[in-house]
């Protein structure tokens, strides 16, 4: 069978078809009279010599169909280009591509509605012989689309080694995905990711200084809030400091019954015993590290009880 048909917009001529059994194999060889060079653009018509690409297609009723193509390499006649010889490009076919585009943008679409397993399973009968591990490969190569200018993000340190080294990781709160990570948490970095980013209208961040410079630097119209987490943080350390300035019981809203008079002397609460003994030792003198270390409790735990008055629980 002779004649030309056109392969994505690519002159090929039929050589032989041999379709007695799966998979079909197509011959052919391009036609073009010329080909560009790939690295300066100026054609060439001069023919170095010729190889094989054997990219399988689209399945044809169920059976696989497998091209050889007779291609050329081209000599470039542009004395500038560093190119010396190139070979012909086919629209179809990626460079070092095993598949053609049609057939690799069928089996994309197919895995993305399903998941990479499933579809290799389901492509082995169609014609398709393609592994799982090719087709995450393919999916993981497809370029992301641009996301939206972002209106409301978060700021928050990311830890890449715990302790030692810090990150910034950037979240889109409107759409709950990441944004972006920073290599360190310094505020002119941040502050140079904000200017790139004017769109920014509230920003949420934890009690870091640096981010609060970064926000007045780089966005200085956008709004700082604190965050959820600390939101609360903030409300319970105020709702602790209202307590230790006010250590007496808030009187009833009604009159409660009497109680009945207890058989014994109730034994007083772990903290009360603690603040007593912190107080204790500090009527006698010692300072919070000693207390400390005599109690084996940390000194932020003994100075917090230092600092209230009483203990009423």
């Amino acid at each position: 069978m002779s004649g030309f048909i056109i392969l994505e917009n690519t002159p090929v001529r039929i050589l032989r078809i041999n379709g007695e059994q799966a998979p079909i194999h197509i011959g052919a060889e391009t036609t073009a009279p010329t080909a560009a060079c790939p690295r300066c653009g100026q054609p060439s018509a001069w023919v170095k010599s010729h190889y094989w690409r054997t990219p399988r297609d689209v399945p044809w009723r169920g059976w696989a169909v497998q091209w050889h193509l007779r291609v050329r390499r081209f000599v470039c006649t542009n004395p500038a280009c560093s190119q010396a010889i190139f070979c012909e490009r086919l629209p179809g076919v990626a460079p070092y591509q095993r598949w053609t585009r049609q057939a690799q943008q069928a089996m994309v679409c197919w895995t993305l509605v399903t998941s990479a397993s499933d579809a290799a399973r389901q492509l082995q009968t169609t014609g398709f012989p393609v592994s799982r591990q090719t087709l995450n490969r393919w999916i993981l190569a497809m370029p992301l689309p641009d996301p939206p200018a972002p209106r409301v993000i978060g700021l928050d340190e990311w830890a890449r080694r715990k302790g030692q080294r810090y990150a910034t990781i950037v979240v889109d709160h409107e759409r709950g995905t990441i944004l972006d990570i920073l290599p360190d948490t310094r505020a002119e970095t941040v502050a140079a990711w904000l200017r790139a980013h004017p769109t920014v209208a509230i920003v949420t961040r934890d009690r870091a200084v640096a981010f609060a410079h970064a926000i007045a630097e780089g966005v200085p119209q956008a709004q700082p809030v604190a965050d959820r987490f600390h939101l609360f943080r903030n409300l319970a350390d105020a709702v602790e400091r209202f307590f230790q300035r006010h250590p007496e019981p808030l009187p009833p809203s009604e009159p409660l019954a009497a109680p009945e008079a207890p058989t014994e002397t109730p034994n007083p609460s772990r903290s009360q015993a603690r603040w007593a003994a912190i107080h204790a030792r500090l009527a006698q003198g010692d300072n919070l590290s000693a207390i400390a270390r005599a109690l084996n409790l940390d000194r932020h735990t003994v100075r917090k009880y230092a600092r209230m008055p009483a203990c009423w629980r």
